[in-house]
């Protein structure tokens, strides 16, 4: 009997999977040896064909950024505690081992959601289930492409004169400026120069 190929998670873990009566199974365990002799266990029908994974998409959130708390930025680890509070993905307190359909999940968050953040969402939510077992493919939406709308030279004029002494010409020009909104609040006064703006550091939630 040929022994399935075993691959070590970012938490550790060890993970394969074999092939039960056309069915995927998932297999994790602590160390190589133990995955690869339940692996040859399940394939062989000593076992039954359970998946060992019980944790929660929930858990599996909390434990990917345990393991990763010191090198994920304040911004991404937001991103994650968003999701896992997220009304519309219904299997969080599901085992993961449990859900056959991530299509649906994917699909109820486009109900809701613009396509990109569709794909953000479940570019984290996979990241995730790699800790735990494979990662099914998913059909996500199309993203639009939107045409970025700027001011022509002659339009900036009229917008500095129709702002200009007026209590926002300031976060009005700093609009225009191109920086990201956490590099605006970050400025102190000693960064703004005659003709311009030193961006330092940058402030996230």
């Amino acid at each position: 009997m040929k022994i399935p190929k075993v691959r070590q998670l970012p938490s550790g873990n060890w993970f394969c999977q074999v092939r039960v009566r056309g069915e995927s199974v998932c297999i994790t365990e602590a160390t190589r040896d133990k995955c690869e002799a339940r692996a040859v266990a399940v394939k062989a029908g000593l076992i039954e064909s359970t998946q060992t994974t019980n944790k929660t998409l929930r858990q599996a959130i909390d434990e990917h950024l345990d393991d990763r708390m010191n090198i994920l930025s304040p911004a991404t680890v937001r991103n994650y505690r968003s999701i896992q509070r997220c009304p519309y993905i219904a299997v969080m307190d599901r085992p993961v081992s449990s859900v056959k359909n991530w299509q649906r999940v994917v699909d109820d968050l486009s109900r809701v959601y613009r396509p990109y953040t569709v794909i953000i969402m479940w570019g984290m939510i996979k990241t995730v289930l790699k800790d735990h077992t494979d990662v099914p493919k998913v059909r996500l939406p199309q993203k639009t492409a939107h045409e970025a709308k700027f001011l022509r030279p002659d339009e900036i004029k009229r917008f500095v004169d129709a702002v200009k002494d007026t209590d926002i010409a300031i976060p009005a020009l700093l609009a225009l400026s191109g920086l990201r909104s956490g590099e605006i609040q970050a400025l102190e006064w000693e960064d703004i120069g005659e003709d311009s703006i030193r961006v330092r550091s940058t402030i996230v939630k």
